[in-house]
């Protein structure tokens, strides 16, 4: 959709996964970096000066789903005649969120969020056509034929087959309603089994987000009241968390002592991408992500978490850091 000019570079942050980058390295595009600061944050001062005629695109990540406002750098894209992409994969997908896409293309990676397997989705802010079914009218229609035929084999009453027929056709309408709402907005569900589909279409994201919300709330609330440092303070109502950072010099031994209490956790700050072949020098301020990276562990939050479930993890973590701390003391 981009046609990314061969010869020019992709600006992208100075800390990002390989999954990001090879898809450009494949199409054999150059990457630039810009800074990222001790907070996850860029400078869109920083961005503007290096965007260049080199420059053909602009890659903006909203870490752990904490999201930044890209009304600004989308403007000075514009001006400049840059494309610029989103990275939502790690931020939950909402309707109501989507008010907020300044860019001219996002992704999202609905597998994060959802108990699916697979599963992504595309916005473009200009789209061009695509042939992409939604929902599969013909799986509806084998559905029907084989009840009609239970009717012949099994006498099946016309009132029970009528009745099973009358919610599954209502169902398939409310999912099509619900995969129209995602159309209108030029959101494209793309790359997902039709299992992962349905599964996705019946989630309720306003009520996974509130969850996702309140408990990224409560881990703040708690580990400030036990001087535990977090990445964030404080997260906004446009925000859709995936994990919660907390930031501690013992991260790998924190890890393994979590495993070992049957909660899972991610290093997940990824260090700075410096392969020669693909990098252009650039000459961006690498050293506070390369800290992050060796520092920041993020812990669960997810919707089916019950507040027991996150007590349980906040007081886990609460009690293997002061072990470590009093070992290595």
């Amino acid at each position: 959709h981009t046609k990314l000019d061969k010869n020019k570079c992709i600006l992208m942050p100075s800390s990002i996964c390989m999954a990001a980058i090879e898809p450009f390295i494949e199409k054999g595009i150059k990457i630039s970096h810009y800074s990222i600061d001790k907070n996850m944050n860029w400078d869109i001062k920083e961005i503007e000066s290096k965007i260049s005629d080199d420059i053909s695109a602009v890659y903006i990540v909203h870490y752990f789903g904490i999201r930044s406002d890209t009304r600004e750098l989308a403007n000075i894209c514009q001006k400049k005649n840059k494309i610029l992409i989103e990275d939502f994969a790690l931020s939950g997908f909402n309707i109501k969120l989507s008010e907020t896409i300044f860019s001219d293309i996002a992704i999202f990676s609905l597998w994060k969020f959802h108990p699916i397997a697979d599963g992504a989705m595309l916005y473009l802010n200009k789209p061009k056509p695509l042939s992409i079914n939604l929902l599969d009218d013909h799986a509806f229609n084998i559905w029907k034929l084989r009840l009609k035929i239970l009717i012949k084999k099994y006498f099946v009453r016309y009132s029970v087959l009528s009745n099973v027929l009358n919610k599954l056709k209502k169902k398939t309408n409310d999912l099509d309603s619900k995969s129209n709402s995602f159309e209108s907005l030029n959101l494209k569900i793309r790359s997902i089994s039709k299992h992962s589909k349905k599964i996705f279409l019946n989630e309720d994201l306003d009520r996974i987000h509130s969850i996702r919300m309140n408990n990224f709330k409560s881990y703040i609330s708690f580990f400030k009241e036990n001087r535990i440092n977090c990445l964030y303070e404080k997260i906004d109502s446009h925000s859709f968390p995936y994990c919660f950072p907390i930031i501690f010099e013992k991260v790998n031994d924190l890890k393994q002592m979590l495993q070992h209490d049957g909660i899972e956790t991610e290093i997940s700050v990824n260090p700075p991408f410096d392969d020669i072949r693909y990098v252009v020098f650039d000459n961006c301020n690498k050293k506070e992500v390369l800290e992050l990276s060796q520092n920041v562990l993020s812990l669960p939050l997810h919707q089916d978490l019950s507040i027991k479930e996150i007590q349980y993890i906040q007081n886990c973590v609460v009690k293997n850091i002061e072990i470590i701390r009093n070992d290595y003391n």
